[in-house]
């Protein structure tokens, strides 16, 4: 028979500790990324936005001022080097598209078709 105290309990606090540590990992990198995408594309002439991960879910969603930004949106950006306006353009078009009910581009999309 196992002993849960000493066998079971130990191990499962040995391996929470383990995911404890890369989760630890992943949210400073994403914390990076917003700062990056801050930088990028907010942060002219000595400007500092507000901003916060909604719900403090690091990751997730960040407000940035008003605007609104999902983690793969602000990858996305970056990786491909998106200039600002054009960013900025998509970013308020999908808001008036969503408000008009009509098909939303993702931005990696709209980036492909614009450049056609």
């Amino acid at each position: 028979m196992i002993n849960i105290t000493t066998t079971l309990i130990p191990t499962m606090i040995t391996e929470q500790k383990k995911y404890n540590k890369e989760l630890d990992k992943y949210y400073i990198q994403c914390n990076r990324i917003l700062d990056l995408f801050i930088e990028k594309y907010y942060a002219e002439y000595g400007y500092s936005p507000e901003f916060y991960w909604i719900a403090e879910e690091t990751g997730e969603v960040a407000s940035i001022d008003d605007d609104f930004w999902n983690m793969s949106d602000m990858i996305t950006a970056l990786r491909l080097n998106i200039e600002e306006d054009t960013l900025f353009e998509w970013y308020y078009d999908s808001i008036d598209a969503r408000l008009k009910k009509e098909t939303v581009v993702n931005l990696k999309n709209y980036i492909q078709f614009n450049n056609n």
